[in-house]
């Protein structure tokens, strides 16, 4: 239950977080590595409050850390979260970047996207 409790949370973040940044349903349920009938069935779970029937599967318990973390290191690195916003939506050259803005990285990349995010920002917080 309580492994349930935390992809129902972490899922709620997720939906916040992925219209914030203008993700189409198509490209949230690529990030989590879902099925659009997959994706959807969790979103209606979760929406006001609810757990969901089942744990999710590891690699969208993984994509979603990946996305949780991001969050909490642009939080710690922003002090204002249009800042974090801004950074998430301006290109960025840094390498696993290549130009392109962390939101284009997720919706290109999907799950891959979200890991390289995080891996970045880890780097950034341990090594400034």
């Amino acid at each position: 239950m309580a492994e349930r409790r935390e992809d129902s949370a972490a899922m709620r973040l997720f939906l916040a977080l992925a219209g914030t940044y203008a993700l189409s349903r198509q490209d949230a349920a690529r990030v989590l590595q879902a099925t659009d009938i997959q994706f959807e069935t969790w979103r209606q779970a979760v929406v006001g409050g609810g757990i969901l029937a089942e744990p999710l599967p590891v690699v969208t318990q993984q994509a979603l850390r990946d996305v949780v973390f991001a969050r909490t290191a642009l939080r710690s690195l922003f002090v204002l979260p249009y800042h974090a916003l801004a950074w998430m939506s301006s290109s960025n050259a840094a390498e696993p970047f290549a130009g392109q803005s962390p939101i284009d990285l997720l919706r290109n990349e999907a799950h891959t996207g979200a890991r390289r995010i995080a891996d970045y920002l880890r780097g950034v917080l341990t090594h400034g």
